[in-house]
This record gives structure tokens, C-alpha cells and sequence, in this order.
């Protein structure tokens, strides 16, 4: 009792001290204290522990149950050690020791986190030939598990396979939207993220997400913008996976001020940016012809400490320069050369392409007499 206390407060370190003291004493052991003390094991992330006490059973000569085997092949799951999960589920079949929903649910999760894909479904079929009923737990990492292996027709199969769709949760269904997402049908994505809805599903933000990216891979600027609008409306919480994810579909169909425009809602949600989000703002701001904004973003970025790269400055440069704004395009060349990133001819010669479109054709040629020179 003792040691499942301490597996319960997550004190696996005193569970194996009171194991210890246990053989100290020579006090006679069973399996639900070895059970106990694998389970604590596991929910403190220790899977070389766990694995040891298991062990130390066979030498104690006391016999591993469903319990001491489910606790192992969880600990295995927790520290993404999917082949031993399989030997020791195989184990289980070999010693007639019967397994459980809780068994299969733990080893499947085991191979979907490591994108095991096949072996996971491999599971899951002798799972089907057992005793054992796949609950919620095990359909939601077999379908993660066809995610992670872009295999979305697969992921419908085990959709299909459970009698009430009220009976998936949202980590069910974000799985389901993001494996079809990967394979480009996104319309199949906007289907189940309805069905979610309509089976009174709470949409978090991995599932927004999941339907947001799906948009974007097949170019669904609108319906990406949508999404993110019933996100906003809704308890969900907009991250920077989201609004990127949006941010790009606006931008592969050229929709700049689109963009923009979501960049502007990110720092008004105060959202940390990083170089990644200044570098789109100021790429978008130029395609936008809205030069002037792309110049704060670069100084909101300086300001920001984050780590400015190549991109950002050819971005700046680049939006100066399309709209003959030669004079700060050069300040910004000044400003690449003064720092630490290795020089390169893209904003070079973006700062070149100013010179020429506000006919300081003699700059121009400077610039280009330099670069030869150097």
C-alpha cells in the first residue's frame, strides 16, 4: 500500500527505496508490490527501473501477472522503447498471461510514437483476436498512429470500425483530421472536424490546428481563414502553429494583405513572435506594397531580441526595394554586413534591384563593381 502511494504521488524514488528495504528485512514479496513499484516507475518516466524490477521477479521466482506486464509495457511507451514493448507483449502470449485492453492500448501507443505505424497496426490486429476491446485510448493511437504514416485511408478504416462516433474523443478526431490533412484531402478534414462538432466534441487547439494545416497543404486560403475565425470565437487557444499555418495558405495563393492582416491579430493577441513569424510579416508587407510596416517589423524584431537571419534582411531589403526605396535598401545592406551572418548574394543583389528601379543606375554599378572586386 505504501509503495502504490508513492507511484500515485509520483515519488517513484521512494518506491524503489521501500522495495529495498522490503529485501532488507527479507520481507516476502508478491506481485502486486513488484506491480506497484513498476507502475511508479513507469509514471515517473523510468522505463530502465522498471524494466529492472521486472527482472529482479523472475529472480525472486514470483510470477509477473497482467498488472506487473501492463506497468512495464507502459513505462516502455513512456520512454519510446516500441520493440521492447512488442517483445514484452509477446511474452505475455508466450506465458499465457492474459492480456488487456490497458496491454495493447499501451504497446500500440508505444509504436505510434515512434511512427511505427505498420507494427502498430499489426498489434492492433491480434488485439481484434483477443478477449480484449479497443477502447477510446486505443483507436486514438492507432489513428495517430496512420497519421504519423500518412495514411489516412487506413485511419477512416478504424473510424468505421467503432459503433458510435460520440464515443471518440478529440485526440481521436484531431488524428483523424491531421492524417488527412498530410495526404491533401482536405475535404475529407473539414468532414470529420463537422462530425466532431455535431457529436458534441470539444475542439481544442490541435484540432483547429490539424484542420487549419490540412487547408493550407491543399491551398484553402478562405477555409483556413474560416477555421481560425470559429477559433478565435471559440474556448480554444490560438497558438503559433495555428496562425502560421494560416498565415502560409494566404501567402501560397498571393494573398498578401490577407496575411498581413493575421500577422497584425498575432501581435494584438500578444503572441511571442519569433524570426520566423518577423521574417513572414516582412516578406508579406512587401508583397503587400506596404513598405513602411515592413520597416517597423524589422525594428519591432530588433527590439524583440530575436535572432535575425539572411531572410529577414533580404526580406527588408527586397521590400524597399520593390518600391524604389534604394536609399533604406542600402542602410539595410550596411546593416547585413555589419553583423555576424555570413554575407550572401540575395540581398545583395535585391539592393542592387532598388538602385535600378529609382534609376541610380550609377549605384547599381558600384555595387556590382564591389562584389566582383571582393
Amino acid at each position: 500500500a505504501t509503495i502504490d502511494a508513492c507511484g500515485k504521488g509520483g515519488e517513484w524514488e521512494k518506491a524503489l527505496q521501500f522495495l529495498r528495504l522490503m529485501v532488507h528485512n527479507t520481507v516476502e514479496f508478491d506481485q502486486f508490490t513488484f506491480g506497484a513499484t513498476i507502475s511508479a516507475c513507469a509514471k515517473g518516466c523510468e522505463w530502465n527501473q522498471a524494466v529492472f524490477i521486472f527482472s529482479v521477479m523472475a529472480c525472486r521466482e514470483v510470477k509477473p501477472d497482467t498488472v506487473s506486464f501492463s506497468a512495464a509495457i507502459s513505462a516502455l511507451e513512456k520512454g519510446h522503447q516500441w520493440e521492447r514493448a512488442l517483445h514484452f507483449l509477446e511474452l505475455m502470449s508466450h506465458r499465457e498471461v492474459k492480456l488487456d485492453t490497458t496491454t495493447f492500448s499501451a504497446a500500440i501507443s508505444a509504436c505510434e510514437k515512434c511512427g511505427a505505424w505498420e507494427q502498430a497496426l499489426r498489434a492492433f490486429a491480434s488485439m481484434r483476436q483477443s478477449e480484449a476491446k479497443p477502447n477510446m485510448v486505443t483507436f486514438g493511437a492507432a489513428i495517430s498512429a496512420c497519421d504519423k504514416g500518412g495514411q489516412w485511408e487506413k485511419a477512416l478504416q478504424f473510424l468505421t470500425m467503432t459503433r458510435n462516433k460520440a464515443d471518440l474523443d478529440t485526440v481521436c478526431f484531431s488524428a483523424m483530421i491531421s492524417a488527412c490533412g498530410r495526404c491533401g484531402a482536405w475535404e475529407k478534414a473539414m468532414y470529420f472536424l463537422s462530425v466532431a462538432a455535431c457529436s458534441n466534441v470539444e475542439l481544442d487547439t490541435i484540432t483547429y490546428s490539424a484542420g487549419i494545416s490540412a487547408c493550407e497543404k491543399s491551398v484553402e486560403w478562405v477555409r483556413a481563414l474560416q477555421l481560425l475565425g470559429g477559433m478565435m470565437q471559440s474556448k480554444a487557444q490560438s497558438d503559433m502553429v495555428t496562425f502560421n499555418a494560416a498565415i502560409h495558405a494566404c501567402e501560397e495563393c498571393s494573398r498578401w494583405q490577407e496575411a498581413l492582416g493575421l500577422f497584425v491579430v498575432m501581435t494584438q493577441h500578444q503572441l511571442k513572435l519569433s524570426t520566423i513569424e518577423f521574417n513572414a510579416g516582412i516578406s508579406a508587407c512587401g508583397k503587400a506594397g506596404d513598405w513602411a510596416t515592413s520597416l517597423e517589423l524589422f525594428k519591432a524584431a530588433t527590439q524583440s531580441r530575436s535572432e535575425l537571419d539572411i531572410a529577414t534582411f533580404s526580406s527588408a531589403i527586397s521590400a524597399c526595394g520593390k518600391h524604389g526605396r534604394w536609399e533604406k535598401a542600402l542602410q539595410f545592406l550596411e546593416l547585413m554586413r555589419q553583423s555576424t551572418l555570413e554575407f550572401t548574394l540575395v540581398g545583395f543583389n535585391a539592393a542592387i534591384s532598388a538602385c535600378e528601379k529609382s534609376g541610380e543606375w550609377e549605384m547599381a554599378f558600384d555595387m556590382l563593381r564591389s562584389l566582383t572586386q571582393n
